[in-house]
């Protein structure tokens, strides 16, 4: 299953995820598998970009050229860079997670507040200093920049200390230097939270974008679509989706998370829901020419992996996977919109991508059998009629391009797992029954003999007239857990630490045997 390719014909589908998330092996393949952009939490914000220490120790030096530090930051940019996963830089300036003393004097904040030359010379070098190493070290990995964040409220333009030591146009200041040291190609986003409030949408159209579009340095808006479901209006939303649709190259919905409280009210079904009805605009927008949308990002990986329960003060459900990393309502809602939208639910695979149909003829220029009946059956065998191979896993490990597997009649008891595939539509590997024979591909496995146990009881309880049969079972039958012979948790539940144990191992299913 994977987001980004029932998306791929629309946008790209990201996630923003924490640095020591990668830490994670189930983050990692989450990644890999559902994304193909990702954005750093906070690691590649002003106040971990920033080297604290180093401008400390020579404020005279660094005083207009502020030392920088990219080291939190690697993890994500070397996944990125290692899995061929484009990236968006977040942000480059902000009111909020920017060191206070980076707006005083000699780095001092109990000195003065820098002048507004001094700022500029600062920002100036900031940005071109994270841009250059950025582009030095991970040439064409980020695709695109929210320059500024966050620059409006209800007044106006937001007090700061970026407006107390520079002055209202700050933004304008970041954008420019931005264009200056950007690499050709990348795009630079203005980002704000609430721009589906009429008030905010039409604050940032007069007061940012505007200005920023009269001098060519603003490329796309980022909504940051953080909601709640208990006061949604998705009206509001589309109305500001084909406002800034209309003004800039790009849209891209940056920081997506819904706040659900699963309650009697609020439930998984509700959220599906909301979530399908805002994919199923923002596809329509991009169809229609509306707004041309190249991004939608969540912000989070999963429900355990968001930093709305500590922003909230509650317990928060707004992604589309739970905390065990399974898809929930919806997602199963958000991945079937395209087949609805384009009307070919039918020709959908269960999550959503399409079915690769074709119409060419088959070419086969190898035959392969496989027959586990066959008195001379072998996997050593060369796979002709004369000679099958015994296991069907046998024929996919020599498989190629344009050979049918034909399996005889019989029961196998394997779980294949192809060595490679076709490459197009003329050049197949075709796994085939033999005309007229039944094969039946399944999980159990007989295990013999059984004999009478020796020395097992049922510890004290009446076992007269009953006998206790025992079987060894091949561990090598097992790949990677088998349920005969993991811990028993009701005995040993006392010692295990919840946090860092992957609970599931104990909690699956055991192993059933039938007589």
């Amino acid at each position: 299953m994977s987001l980004k390719q029932v998306f791929e014909p629309y946008f790209k589908i990201g996630a923003a995820v924490p640095a020591f998330g990668f830490k994670n092996p189930k983050v990692r393949e989450a990644v890999r598998t559902q994304y193909n952009s990702l954005t750093c939490e906070n690691a590649m914000k002003p106040e971990r970009v920033l080297d604290r220490e180093k401008n400390m120790s020579d404020p005279e030096k660094y005083r207009l050229a502020p030392a920088l530090d990219f080291s939190e930051a690697k993890a994500t940019l070397d996944f990125a860079k290692d899995n061929g996963i484009p990236m968006r830089g977040h942000t480059l300036v902000w009111h909020n997670q920017t060191p206070k003393w980076f707006f005083h004097e000699n780095f001092d904040e109990s000195a003065p507040l820098a002048g507004r030359e001094e700022m500029i010379l600062r920002l100036e070098s900031y940005i071109r200093e994270v841009l250059t190493w950025v582009q030095t070290n991970y040439p064409g990995l980020i695709y695109a920049w929210d320059v500024a964040n966050e620059v409006i409220l209800e007044n106006g333009i937001r007090e700061s200390l970026w407006t107390k030591t520079l002055g209202e146009d700050y933004a304008i200041w970041a954008f420019r230097f931005a264009r200056k040291y950007v690499a050709s190609g990348v795009s630079l986003f203005y980002n704000d939270y609430d721009t589906f409030s009429p008030w905010k949408r039409d604050l940032i159209v007069e007061r940012v974008l505007k200005p920023l579009l009269a001098e060519g340095l603003v490329d796309g808006m980022g909504m940051q679509g953080h909601m709640t479901l208990r006061d949604i209006n998705l009206n509001n939303f589309k109305d500001s989706l084909e406002t800034f649709g209309a003004l800039v190259k790009e849209v891209q919905v940056t920081e997506l998370d819904i706040h659900t409280v699963v309650t009697f009210k609020e439930t998984h079904q509700d959220l599906a829901q909301v979530y399908a009805m805002l994919f199923a605009m923002l596809i329509r927008a991009k169809k229609e020419g509306k707004a041309n949308i190249t991004n939608v990002t969540f912000w989070g990986l999963n429900d355990e992996y968001t930093w709305l329960t500590y922003f909230r003060k509650e317990r928060s459900f707004p992604l589309l996977f739970d905390e065990v990393w399974q898809p929930k309502p919806a997602y199963w809602a958000v991945v079937n919109v395209p087949g609805k939208l384009e009307g070919d639910v039918a020709d959908r695979l269960p999550h959503g991508q399409r079915f690769a149909f074709w119409e060419k003829d088959v070419k086969v220029v190898k035959e392969l059998h496989v027959d586990c009946n066959a008195a001379n059956a072998s996997d050593e065998n060369d796979g002709s009629a004369e000679a099958p191979f015994a296991t069907i896993q046998a024929a996919a490990d020599a498989a190629q391009p344009g050979t049918r597997v034909l399996i005889h009649g019989g029961v196998y008891r394997e779980c294949v797992c192809p060595r490679m595939g076709g490459t197009d539509a003329e050049n197949m590997i075709i796994y085939e029954a033999f005309e007229g024979e039944e094969v039946i591909v399944k999980a159990s496995e007989i295990a013999e003999p059984a004999v009478p146990s020796e020395g097992w009881s049922l510890r004290g309880k009446e076992t007269e007239g009953l006998t206790i049969w025992e079987t060894k079972i091949n561990p090598n039958k097992f790949l990677g857990y088998n349920p005969f012979n993991a811990v028993n948790i009701l005995h040993d539940r006392l010692f295990i630490e919840y946090e860092k144990t992957d609970m599931l191992t104990y909690l699956n299913r055991r192993g059933m045997v039938f007589c």
